[in-house]
């Protein structure tokens, strides 16, 4: 949730917390709305999906490689060795 810092971040289960954030943001001043707004637009032209993806496929190169792949277990072999 680092990405867009300025927004009005809620968790939707919460239905109090979700219209208290509702109300904030219709009631928030408008020098402080343009604020926010220029904030998230920055960050979205900063980091689009083309510097997202680099950035997943950097972390994927720091992964170190398995020796050996996982072994596979048959269907009746993984019910024997989890019983």
């Amino acid at each position: 949730m680092e990405e867009l810092r300025s927004a009005f971040l809620v968790n939707p289960h919460d239905i109090e917390g979700l219209k208290d954030a509702i109300v904030r943001a219709a009631t928030v001043s408008l020098k402080e709305a343009r604020r926010r707004m220029r904030s998230m637009r920055r960050r979205v032209r900063e980091y689009d999906v083309a510097r997202w993806a680099a950035a997943v496929v950097d972390a994927l190169k720091q992964v170190p490689e398995r020796s050996q792949p996982p072994a596979r277990l048959l269907p009746d072999q993984a019910r024997r060795e989890s019983a």
